[in-house]
């Protein structure tokens, strides 16, 4: 049987957290986020205890990114803004990368 494939859109801890829970059921994952980053805004927040703390959860996002870069499953695709989505059968999404302007 041809695994599953998955598109998740938003790879803030939501979209993170949604990726890896699919891959690890083996489904192939296609995470689009339109920065050029994961984690959203979260990603921004520290911890200020000297060790791990399960308190405010700031480390759970850096938990996740891991998880989800280590997965053989998940595919990330950044600075990718979604496009179309069409529904024929079952869907077919186009996505277009943006161009980064230096």
């Amino acid at each position: 049987m041809e695994p599953k494939n998955v598109l998740v859109i938003g790879g803030g801890i939501a979209g993170m957290t949604a990726a890896w829970e699919l891959a690890e059921a083996g489904v192939n994952v296609h995470l689009v986020e339109k920065s050029g980053f994961l984690g959203g805004h979260a990603i921004q927040y520290t911890c200020k205890a000297a060790a791990e703390c399960l308190q405010c959860g700031a480390c759970s996002v850096e938990k996740m990114l891991k998880n989800v870069v280590e997965s053989g499953h998940i595919f990330p695709h950044l600075s990718t803004e979604v496009e179309t989505i069409q529904k024929k059968g079952g869907y077919t999404v186009t996505i277009k990368k943006k161009h980064s302007v230096h």
